[in-house]
């Protein structure tokens, strides 16, 4: 694989980290794995796009759901960034 397109459902994860989505899981995926798999797409080098899906803020408690993925977008952006700027 040469370049990774890293979509990130939000669905995916509990529902008490992810109350502001359409269909939300009883358990789920727990962030912390969902950020270990983020952190080894943007430490091999190769990831040239990201999203994240399934964000309904009208059922979003305390902005929680955001909150999380923001975290996932900023963490996964900087180690992305921070390997380019090393490897080069």
């Amino acid at each position: 694989v040469d370049e990774i397109y890293l979509s990130i459902d939000l669905d995916v994860l509990p529902a008490a980290a992810a109350p502001g989505v359409s269909a939300p899981a009883s358990l789920g995926v727990p962030p912390a794995v969902l950020q270990e798999i983020c952190d080894a797409v943007a430490d091999s080098g190769r990831l040239v796009h990201l999203d994240v899906t399934e964000l309904n803020p009208r059922l979003d408690i305390d902005q929680r759901t955001a909150r999380v993925a923001a975290r996932l977008v900023h963490r996964t952006i900087t180690r992305a960034v921070a390997r380019r700027r090393s490897a080069s």
